[in-house]
């Protein structure tokens, strides 16, 4: 895999990130929190490539979210590294499916995720970048 690195913004590039999905938030009346540390350093790294990982990661929150749910981002820095964490209060991933959702093309099967779209590709691509 070719990286292109370059110095990002983690706070810009959050920010940025919740813009793409606010509609999709708002369409399911979800409510979107942001906690951003304020020290939240720069980075070196792939700029499309993190993009594309925290996509999936709030995507997927929204997209099994029910109606009126929250959906969050959370980062802080932590020694020399960043923390970044995505939740939701969704339906949650059974213990036995944990592994699996990371496999290509593997959906959870439950009502819910019936009258969801996705191929199932998302979280498999973001692990294959990290």
């Amino acid at each position: 895999m070719k990286l292109t690195l370059s110095l990002l913004s983690l706070k810009s590039l959050l920010n940025e990130i919740s813009l793409l999905v606010a509609d999709m938030v708002s369409k399911k009346k979800l409510d979107m929190v942001l906690e951003i540390a304020e020290d939240l350093p720069d980075i070196e790294a792939d700029d499309l490539k993190v993009k594309e990982i925290i996509y999936n990661l709030i995507s997927n929150a929204v997209k099994f979210t029910p109606e009126g749910g929250k959906v969050g981002m959370r980062a802080k820095k932590m020694g020399s590294e960043v923390e970044i964490v995505v939740w939701d209060t969704g339906v949650g991933i059974a213990i036995e499916n944990m592994e699996k959702i990371f496999e290509g093309f593997f959906r959870v099967d439950t009502p819910y995720s019936r009258v969801t779209e996705g191929t199932g590709l998302g979280l498999s691509l973001s692990r294959k970048f990290r």
